[in-house]
């Protein structure tokens, strides 16, 4: 299931340039039966939620329980903002991108409001150019803190997008 999360969190970043056209990853994989199966969603859409509360230390960041419930919900709207945007490239059918969305919205006791805005944006045109997500609830404190470091970051010799679109001899 990494791999299948992987794939999602590339497919609209990778791409090959045609004659002038982006030919983004997404457009390749899209049609798959996998992304009709309401489980496979589940399962990468709590995997980004899971990696993004540890990556956060949510649970040593404060002791008081209400904060932390608060930085939780955060990053669960936000990981739901870019999950539906992905829904919405991958043409998911609303009636299921909805069912596995409120599931999540329920669990982690989300506003209505949040869900409405989450279903929004799953409902929105398919047909457009893939577009940067911008979810925004106000940054919180700690966050506001960190600051950026790439110095673990370690290049390799050929892009993703180089090795996926490799033209053939």
């Amino acid at each position: 299931m990494q791999t299948t999360k992987i794939t999602l969190q590339y497919s609209s970043t990778f791409h090959k340039v045609s004659s002038g056209i982006k030919h983004y990853l997404y457009k390749l994989i899209s049609n798959h039966s996998l992304w009709i199966r309401g489980d496979v969603w589940e399962k990468v859409i709590e995997m980004y939620i899971n990696d993004e509360i540890l990556a956060h230390n949510v649970f040593t960041y404060t002791s008081k329980e209400e904060d932390r419930k608060k930085i939780v919900r955060n990053i669960v709207f936000c990981q739901l903002g870019a999950i539906t945007e992905i829904m919405a490239i991958f043409s998911v059918n609303l009636s299921l991108a909805g069912e596995v969305i409120q599931k999540f919205v329920v669990k982690y006791e989300l506003p209505p409001a949040d869900l409405e805005v989450l279903l929004t944006t799953v409902s929105g045109k398919k047909d457009k150019e893939v577009r940067v997500m911008t979810v925004q609830r106000g940054i919180p404190a700690w966050l506001q803190e960190v600051e950026p470091s790439s110095s673990a970051i370690k290049r390799a010799k050929k892009t993703l997008s180089e090795l996926l679109f490799k033209d053939k001899p």
